[in-house]
């Protein structure tokens, strides 16, 4: 499915009162992004190896009030995302 990059360390903070954000980390260029928590359920799922419709019974869960072609459009937004910032190979 995907790869996440080696020069990359993330973690999830979680916030009380929201969703809490993901923190990633290149180590190399020093840079630091902060994403939203449908970026960690996606990079969760890639490091446990879970398939696109896998992930797409999560964020249903997660997220009952969206359409799954809501969550569906919203995860190929995150992929390239992510993909974009090279956090994914």
């Amino acid at each position: 499915m995907y790869k996440i990059n080696k020069e990359v360390f993330y973690r999830f903070e979680p916030n009380l009162g929201d969703e809490g954000e993901l923190v990633v980390y290149f180590k190399e260029a020093n840079e630091i992004y902060e994403m939203t928590e449908p970026f960690y359920i996606f990079m969760k799922g890639i490091e446990n190896n879970h398939s696109f419709n896998q992930l797409i019974n999560i964020y249903i869960d997660r997220y009952p009030q969206l359409k799954k072609m809501e969550i569906v459009d919203n995860m190929h937004k995150i992929e390239d995302k992510l993909r974009e910032l090279r956090v994914i190979l």
